[in-house]
């Protein structure tokens, strides 16, 4: 029986490690700019590319994938305990979105939630990030594929715990992180209602 002690320390690596606010440090290193007040103000992969472009961009994104996952595999090591690694997997998106290395403003947790996603569940990973490219190559929504990820996430990872063997202890990760990343996606889910969301693919300069 794993002690209570493990599950504060998973959420504790799971949070130090999203809090990694590569975006923030990246742009800055690179423009001398803060993207924390620039654009939407998020330090996330669609933010910089507006503000820095699409290479930096992409590197943030891909180190956003990174965090988490390493987050949970170092937990999946140490514990071997499948609820310990849902913990993880939260708190790393917990911290992307409130990093204590960035005073507390991050992204919307999309990176490092799928990052995490791709780890527990590859198949619901690789879905998911297939659906969002196709709804960003036909909308140019990034919130919009986030949005339909996030609840298309946890419908895979449902699926997958009661027709497969993937551990039932994952889905309260799928469920936790789904239901964050919608809120902090419903300022974009209004704008979406309204019309006047912004579009990928424009730079501020």
């Amino acid at each position: 029986m794993i002690d209570i002690t493990y599950y504060f320390i998973s959420a504790l690596i799971g949070y130090l490690l999203g809090s990694l606010a590569f975006g923030v440090w990246i742009v800055n290193f690179t423009t001398g700019r803060d993207v924390r007040s620039q654009g939407s103000k998020k330090t996330g992969m669609t933010n910089v590319v507006r503000i820095a472009g699409l290479k930096i961009g992409s590197i943030v994104l891909l180190l956003g994938l990174v965090k988490c996952i390493a987050a949970v595999f170092i937990v999946g090591l140490l514990f071997e305990n499948h609820f310990a690694e849902s913990i993880a997997a939260i708190f790393g998106v917990v911290g992307h979105c409130w990093p204590v290395f960035a005073k507390f403003s991050g992204g919307r947790g999309v990176a490092t939630g799928l990052g995490a996603l791709l780890y527990l569940s590859p198949e619901s990973g690789i879905v998911v990030i297939s659906v969002g490219i196709v709804l960003i190559a036909l909308t140019r929504y990034v919130s919009l594929a986030s949005i339909v990820g996030s609840i298309l996430g946890f419908i895979m990872m449902l699926v997958l715990v009661v027709f497969s063997s993937q551990p039932f202890e994952h889905l309260l990760y799928a469920v936790v992180v789904s239901v964050l990343i919608l809120f902090m996606h419903r300022g974009n889910m209004q704008r979406l209602i309204n019309g006047t969301e912004r579009k990928i693919g424009k730079t501020d300069r």
